[in-house]
């Protein structure tokens, strides 16, 4: 069976956009954010994105030639599926505009819900990674990203749940 060369940098150039595309949601909702505490928390999150891109030029820049096409594992097999069909998901799209996703949402807590699906799949996306990417070659980074997307939902949720009794979790976004 022939083998399939997912080389590092282009899994880190996936990982980049990921976080970009992420990156720019939170600000769009951060510029709809009908209060001052939202648009904190969403300003809060697109500087983590920010951060989380960095870490990914950073891995991509000190990669060795040799490290940037590897073949991971074997063409058609489960985990080049999988990292396919997670990576065409929709994890902060490039190809959809975040100010448009966000002014179909009616709600701040519509908002961190769909945050928290996004935030949920770029943690199947990296752990799908993870799978594949040798000692060696940046698996504790993604380990280290990892925990960070997993805290990125847990305040989504703790600010879900905190906005479920409020009457401001109601307010229009649209502006209408």
């Amino acid at each position: 069976m022939n083998r399939f060369e997912l080389g590092a940098d282009e899994i880190l150039a996936m990982a980049e956009e990921v976080e970009r595309n992420g990156r720019d949601f939170y600000l769009a909702a951060a510029d709809c954010a009908p209060e001052e505490e939202a648009r904190q928390l969403f300003s809060q999150l697109a500087e983590w994105e920010e951060k989380h891109e960095s870490m990914f030029i950073s891995m991509r820049a000190g990669l060795k030639s040799e490290e940037k096409t590897l073949e991971l594992f074997e063409a058609g097999s489960e985990q080049e599926l999988f990292l396919r069909a997670v990576a065409s998901a929709n994890i902060f799209k490039a190809d959809t505009d975040a100010a448009d996703t966000v002014r179909q949402l009616d709600s701040v807590n519509a908002v961190l819900d769909h945050a928290m699906a996004m935030e949920r799949e770029a943690i199947l996306f990296f752990a799908g990674l993870r799978a594949v990417v040798p000692e060696n070659k940046g698996k504790a980074k993604i380990d280290e990203l990892l925990k960070e997307e997993i805290s990125h939902v847990a305040i989504l949720k703790k600010q879900i749940s905190r906005l479920s009794d409020m009457q401001s979790a109601q307010i229009d976004l649209k502006g209408s």
